[in-house]
């Protein structure tokens, strides 16, 4: 009867201190937010998302250098293309309808940056740059030609 209690006991302790040191990801703002854990074990992931836009001055402009069609590309991935007349009057929001719209897995960091570049029909570079990805956010961003 002793040992039995001696081992329910132990058994009790130990699991009282084993969930005192729950590891987990920590950070409510990653997608991997373990709300139990109490220590992070750096095991949060996060992802972001950049929109691609343009004016209607700048449609105007590429139209009247024969420019039609345009391909954009994120670290040298397609992510999209369009026709250069379609155009906004405001940023659009994220995975809006007709936006060029990426969205990164950045694994544990917060920020990543990639290279992108937009091509018209014939090859051509129209756009190129670097875009920075942020943690659960979306980011607009406004090409100026």
């Amino acid at each position: 009867m002793k040992k039995q209690l001696l081992f329910s006991l132990l058994t009790l302790i130990s699991i009282s201190i084993m969930s005192c040191k729950r590891e987990g990801c920590t950070d409510p703002d990653s997608l991997t937010f373990d709300d139990k854990a109490k220590s992070d074990d750096g095991t949060c992931k996060y992802d972001g998302s950049i929109t691609f836009w343009y004016n209607g001055q700048a449609a105007d402009k590429m139209i009247a250098e024969n420019i039609t069609t345009l391909t954009f590309y994120v670290n040298n991935k397609i992510i999209g293309s369009t026709a250069s007349n379609i155009y906004w009057t405001s940023s659009p929001g994220c995975e809006g309808g007709g936006n060029i719209y990426v969205k990164e897995d950045l694994g544990t960091a917060k920020s990543k940056s990639q290279s992108y570049k937009v091509l018209d029909q014939d090859g051509d570079e129209v756009w190129a740059g670097t875009v920075i990805f942020k943690a659960n956010t979306c980011t607009a961003t406004e090409l100026l030609y």
